[in-house]
């Protein structure tokens, strides 16, 4: 039987997850779960740890959020593509901005504008009106991503809760999926979330109260547990498996992007840039531009080419020409800083032929790394 856990809290869930994301896929690898999803609050603070230990353990992991809403709506989402998971990245920002410091601000408007492309899990409390109104609301937005995550509680008539939800979702045509709402890898690490339940209330052990776990269940569990825990939604189990095949998206797609420069409305960075080197150079050799200086100019521009460096050049360019407009003290430094056409550009005053050219041999091949180098001291005095 393959069953993933989808809805697993970190500890970058602060003082609410009481496991580390190295602890949740070390002991899912010991009891058979096929894979974990990282779900911290309003945030994707986790998912780096959870990709390293991914790759340690061979546990896959799927990258998600829990997003708890304005309005008191929480629902479980998780990118399917990197397209998607830049529109989430951007849906988290907003909220962070609107809320301030350690807050997320949210509504149901935002997660519709940012949704394309995300699964979405209504996490519901009881099978009542407000929960009818969020679940139609689900369906009509993300349509066949909709899904209802099914959680024991652990309380009175928790059977009868599960089997009118599961009513209430075939009812708006939503797939349910179970999870067992993780905090903690193994059971002996309840202690521990009571501790940060307390610090989280400002309260102590004696007086927490029902503001703690009312039950120790919410630990990793092996796929045959979980059959056992829901009998009658073997559907809902094995659909773990359905959308973590759907979540195709891994962060090993991710490479450093440069932030886009467009000091030139209509032409590319590289375009952009060798139209200030070139006409950098008509300054500085009035009569004429040596042959050796032409050599490697050419040489520097197509290497910087092939690895996708010019919106860097055109950084260093911007910053010098602010620096030189407030009458700031600027000086390059660095080999970033003593290509020729660098120096051509104006971004340094000494003369190209004085300097020393890109070296091929000491470039990174990979277009998607970056200039390492320091690009002119006046980035601080810019600041300033």
């Amino acid at each position: 039987m393959s069953y993933f856990e989808l809805q697993c809290t970190s500890h970058f869930s602060f003082l609410r997850g009481a496991s580390s994301c190295e602890e949740l896929f070390a002991h899912a690898a010991t009891i058979g779960i096929g894979g974990l999803a990282i779900v911290d609050r309003n945030s994707l603070a986790g998912i780096v740890r959870a990709h390293e230990a991914a790759k340690v353990t061979g546990i896959r992991m799927i990258v998600g959020c829990r997003l708890d809403l304005v309005d008191g709506m929480s629902m479980l989402v998780y990118p399917t593509d990197r397209a998607a998971y830049a529109r989430l990245c951007r849906l988290l920002s907003v909220g962070k901005k609107r809320g301030g410091k350690a807050k997320c601000v949210l509504e149901w408007l935002d997660v519709l504008e940012y949704g394309e492309g995300l699964i979405a899990v209504l996490v519901p409390d009881e099978a009542d009106e407000i929960c009818a109104l969020r679940l139609k609301r689900l369906a009509d937005g993300f349509g066949d991503r909709a899904y209802m995550a099914l959680t024991l509680r652990r309380r009175p008539n928790d059977q009868l809760r599960i089997h009118d939800l599961s009513n209430m979702a075939a009812r708006f045509r939503v797939s349910t999926v179970a999870t067992n709402d993780v905090l903690f890898h193994e059971p002996h690490r309840r202690i521990l979330q009571d501790v940060v339940t307390c610090i989280r209330n400002g309260t102590t052990i004696d007086h927490v109260g029902f503001r703690r776990e009312r039950h120790a269940d919410r630990y990793l569990k092996p796929p045959e547990e979980m059959g056992r825990l829901f009998p009658r939604n073997p559907e809902a189990v094995a659909r773990t498996t359905e959308i973590a095949a759907r979540c195709t998206f891994s962060l090993d797609e991710l490479a450093y992007q440069y932030p886009e420069e467009r000091t030139m409305p209509g032409l590319t960075p590289q375009q952009a840039l060798e139209k200030l080197t070139w006409g950098g150079v008509k300054d500085r050799y009035p009569e004429g531009l040596p042959d050796e200086v032409k050599e490697k100019l050419d040489h520097e521009l197509a290497l910087i080419e092939r690895l996708g460096y010019a919106p860097y050049f055109l950084t260093v360019n911007s910053i010098v020409r602010f620096a030189r407009s407030r009458e700031i003290l600027c000086q390059g430094r660095g080999s970033a800083a003593t290509p020729p056409s660098v120096t051509s550009s104006g971004s340094r005053r000494s003369t190209p032929s004085a300097t020393t050219s890109c070296s091929s041999a000491s470039s990174p091949r990979n277009a998607a790394s970056r200039p390492t180098s320091t690009s002119t001291s006046s980035t601080n005095a810019a600041k300033r």
